[in-house]
């Protein structure tokens, strides 16, 4: 049986729509550091200024996570998992086919109604 796995089955666009918006969060990070050095140095940094600032690094952080997650959801969907996992049935129903032949020589009963396919 074969279980697969999320691995790199993602479309371009979508990493790129990621890749965007952790460009955005790192500027805004870069920013928010600017400022927070512009404070150390004894200048005076509007409340105004710092608000907005914190507040567009937290609308970059949820946009990445965001991103991040409809990403994952998209990868999984088009690998078919459910949760973390997901099972190759054709593998599955192979594998079973070969062992009903196994026990069909070893124990000569005969053949299996319906038949088994092997792989």
């Amino acid at each position: 049986m074969t279980i697969i796995r999320v691995e790199g089955t993602g479309h371009e666009h979508d990493e790129c729509v990621l890749e965007l918006a952790e460009h955005q969060f790192t500027e805004l990070l870069i920013e928010l550091g600017e400022m927070k050095d512009r404070v150390r140095e004894g200048d005076a940094v509007p409340d105004s200024e710092v608000k907005k600032c914190v507040s567009a690094v937290q609308r970059a952080i949820d946009h990445v996570f965001s991103e991040r997650k409809r990403l994952d959801e998209a990868r999984r969907k088009r690998a078919g998992i459910v949760h973390d996992y997901a099972i190759d049935f054709d593998a599955a129903r192979d594998e079973i086919g070969r062992r009903l032949d196994r026990l069909r020589a070893v124990g000569g009963a005969g053949e299996v109604p319906g038949g088994a396919d092997r792989g």
